[in-house]
């Protein structure tokens, strides 16, 4: 587990370069860095949202990686029982 440049963009708060690191190198997205956490969880834990939303928009994001996770961390886990959130209406 090593920075990345990536990792770097997003601690900088490089949009920019961090779109052209994702567009060129998509492998990096789910790399994580000495502490364990990815370029996302840092955009996260630093409130970036555009930058979160880069890593969302993203079509190179490993969602079926993260589900399995959240499977073998749970294993009473049902996908078919996520329901969607209601929104309050005012």
């Amino acid at each position: 587990m090593i920075s990345t440049p990536l990792h770097d963009a997003v601690k900088n708060r490089d949009l920019q370069t961090a779109k052209k690191i994702i567009r060129n190198n998509p492998k990096y997205i789910n790399a994580k860095d000495e502490n364990g956490d990815t370029p996302m969880t840092i955009a996260n834990k630093n409130k970036h949202r555009e930058m979160s939303q880069l890593f969302l928009d993203s079509l190179s994001v490993d969602f079926n990686k993260y589900e399995n996770q959240l499977k073998s961390s749970n294993k009473h886990y049902d996908s078919k029982a996520v329901e969607e959130p209601t929104r309050k209406k005012h």
